[in-house]
């Protein structure tokens, strides 16, 4: 335990010491929630009401889908791994503790717009705040799991940077964080379903039976993903 919390302090201090880091877990998406706030409550005071939580979640897939995945992959392609391995640190205590660190960013960025939108923007809470913290919590486990399926499958960094632009954009736009879903085309609706942000969007409002099921089959293919990675990683040392 006591090693897994000294690599959990390691991995938190390597985000200020990493600008990328930094900047993708941080400043952009403080930056994009002032801006894009900003911009939201002019356009319509109806807006208020959806500002925490389009920007909670947001904050979280940046941080998950943009800066985790390059972060996984040093430690799961190259020699690094095996350096661990040899020096008889457990290799997945080095995941573990990449995903605790991301979870922390997450709720450190999350909790600051929470406090903050009312203030600023006079943004509307959660009627039922209890609920909504809830499940943006699992919204974050589940986002990081995503991230890190990203990491351990992709043998590069600018795979993963392909991969994750490919999800990041499109989820972003068309899940209805950005815009009301019902003002897209009928296909574009369709399309806006595969994406677990869209289900994210849903779930934090409102139990919904398919974003429910959704959400859940997801964790489920992620985590069997993750583990028949880590096995090869292990192998393959």
């Amino acid at each position: 335990m006591k090693v897994l919390l000294k690599n959990i302090e390691i991995y938190y201090k390597i985000n200020f010491r990493n600008v990328f880091l930094f900047i993708s877990s941080y400043l952009m998406p403080i930056v994009f929630y002032l801006m894009f706030s900003t911009v939201f409550v002019s356009i319509s005071e109806e807006n208020k009401k959806t500002i925490i939580r389009s920007m909670c979640l947001f904050a979280i897939t940046m941080n998950s889908l943009v800066g985790l995945p390059g972060n996984v992959i040093r430690y799961s392609v190259g020699d690094i791994n095996r350096a661990y391995i040899i020096g008889g640190i457990r290799l997945w205590h080095v995941f573990l503790s990449i995903a605790i660190n991301n979870m922390i960013n997450s709720i450190i960025v999350c909790t600051l717009i929470i406090l903050t939108a009312p203030v600023f923007f006079y943004a509307v809470l959660p009627a039922s705040l209890g609920y909504f913290l809830c499940t943006l919590l699992a919204c974050i486990v589940i986002s990081t799991l995503f991230g890190i399926v990203i990491g351990m499958v992709c043998k590069s960094d600018n795979v993963a940077i392909i991969v994750s632009q490919c999800l990041f954009l499109p989820s972003i736009f068309l899940s209805g964080i950005m815009m009301d879903v019902s003002i897209l085309p009928s296909v574009m609706r369709k399309i806006s379903n595969i994406f677990p942000l869209t289900h994210m969007f849903v779930f934090t409002d409102r139990i919904q039976l398919v974003s429910a099921i959704y959400i859940s089959c997801i964790t489920v293919v992620c985590l069997i993903v993750v583990i028949y990675r880590y096995r090869k990683i292990i192998i393959s040392q």
